[in-house]
């Protein structure tokens, strides 16, 4: 199977002035972390930097013949803003390819940040991105929507005998794999209920039919997460 990357951006406590201060070893002093700062746009800013980085080492690597095996392990780099929105410095932490390293890099660097703020006032923030080499992205412009919506999987759902005599309601989570022509190919149960109902959830979402996810208009093989509801009537 022909293999493109994921790139999930990890937002944690954790940014360019030239090639050499790009790799470090400590962490720097001063720069709170991105949960604590939490800058106005940074939901924002955080998906379309996921999105565009996906993009761009998707398109480097089909462009370049990449094999797969030329490029193992996870990219990690960490990102300082200073206390007026822009960034100070990019860190590599762990490369894979110096050219994807590069482009990654000069991405994050490109975007428009806002200072993070503690108790109203504009303080520096770090924040870390990853990404390593699987088959499916995270993230896409257009999501996978199961066709009929929501309601079409839940009429799928047979709700377990034993957990309607136990009273059990709530909701599973499930995540699943949706391939480029909406099929469902892999799933996990992030959060369950027992009883059968975790089961029944996973049953109801293999067999349904989704429009598949997009990229630049092109269908890719997308990761979503999936609320199946149970509730007694």
């Amino acid at each position: 199977m022909k293999k493109i990357f994921l790139l999930g951006i990890i937002l944690m406590m954790f940014g360019c002035q030239n090639n050499q201060d790009k790799v470090v070893n400590t962490d720097p002093e001063g720069y709170s972390p991105l949960h604590l700062a939490k800058p106005d746009n940074y939901g924002e800013v955080f998906s379309l930097i996921n999105t565009d980085i996906q993009k761009i080492v998707m398109e480097y690597k089909d462009e370049n013949k990449i094999p797969d095996n030329d490029i193992l392990g996870e990219f990690h780099g960490r990102a300082l803003v200073d206390e007026n929105g822009n960034i100070a410095r990019i860190y590599l932490l762990n490369g894979v390819n110096k050219d994807i390293d590069e482009l990654i890099i000069k991405t994050v660097e490109n975007f428009d940040y806002q200072p993070g703020k503690i108790e109203g006032k504009a303080v520096p923030y770090k924040f870390d991105f990853k990404y390593k080499n699987v088959d499916y992205f995270m993230v896409a412009e257009e999501m996978p929507k199961p066709v009929g919506g929501i309601a079409a999987i839940g009429q799928k759902v047979r709700y377990p005998e034993i957990a309607k005599r136990a009273g059990i309601e709530g909701r599973v989570f499930v995540k699943a794999i949706i391939d480029t022509a909406g099929n469902v190919v892999e799933t996990e149960v992030i959060k369950g209920l027992g009883a059968g109902t975790d089961e029944a959830a996973v049953e109801a979402i293999k067999n349904s039919k989704f429009i598949p996810g997009k990229i630049n208009g092109k269908p890719v093989k997308v990761q979503v997460a999936i609320p199946i509801l149970f509730k007694l009537q």
